[in-house]
């Protein structure tokens, strides 16, 4: 499994807001389950509906905004897409929910599932006064155009919102091992965790994280967690 992390450490234009997103770990191909740090989360206000589309469902023709310099810099669009758009993956995105009815995730977000009892299909990101943290995390991976412009990194992916997280709470490694086990459950293939959390030492992972990751193993056969 390849684990690519991009930093992005310049802020970025996005329907007037400027937000910073530091550390994102998004993995390509197999399952990959993988971890980073997030700083400040990619604002989606309501009022991106407004901003042009990147593409037309007329087309289908996915143009990412020059303000989207990562797509360029990793030349996506001539050495990743000609071999995949990620059609046919389900990415898992274990975090604070992901708010479905934004129109860049238009037509993307499957029905997922929270494990932290509040009986959602984490199509609600409860990030919502800190500009929507899994919903950012969802738009990065596969942003649609429609809204802010933003095209994801592989934008025929479907997205599983698992709400495993709550903002500015300390998250729980219990919850995110049972965001894990989930996401296996209902046919992820990638599931990303752009999340931080305390640990004894830079090379370990916390024991409820490591038994959910042997859990994917049995279950996938090919993992990662980092």
């Amino acid at each position: 499994t390849e684990i690519y992390t991009l930093s992005l450490h310049d802020a970025l234009p996005i329907s007037g807001d400027v937000p910073r997103l530091r550390r994102l770990v998004p993995a390509i191909g197999g399952l990959a389950v993988t971890a980073s740090l997030t700083a400040t989360a990619l604002a989606l206000p309501s009022s991106a509906a407004q901003a042009l589309p990147a593409r037309t469902a007329a087309t289908g023709d996915y143009t990412p905004s020059a303000s989207e310099w990562w797509l360029a810099n990793w030349r996506v669009q001539q050495q990743v897409w000609p071999l995949t758009e990620g059609a046919g993956v389900t990415v898992a995105v274990v975090d604070s929910g992901v708010q479905a009815s934004v129109p860049d995730l238009r037509g993307v977000v499957l029905r997922g599932g929270d494990v932290l009892g509040d009986r959602g299909n984490g199509d609600t990101d409860y990030d919502s006064g800190e500009d929507g943290h899994g919903t950012a995390v969802a738009v990065l991976i596969a942003g649609q155009g429609y809204g802010t412009g933003t095209i994801g990194i592989a934008p025929k992916a479907k997205i599983l919102p698992v709400h495993a997280a709550y903002p500015q709470i300390t998250n729980v490694p219990a919850a995110i091992a049972k965001g894990i086990e989930y996401a296996v459950n209902h046919g992820a293939r990638v599931i990303n965790i752009s999340l931080g959390e305390p640990v004894p030492s830079a090379a370990s992972c916390d024991p409820a994280l490591q038994d959910a990751v042997a859990y994917a193993l049995a279950q996938i056969g090919r993992a990662s967690c980092r």
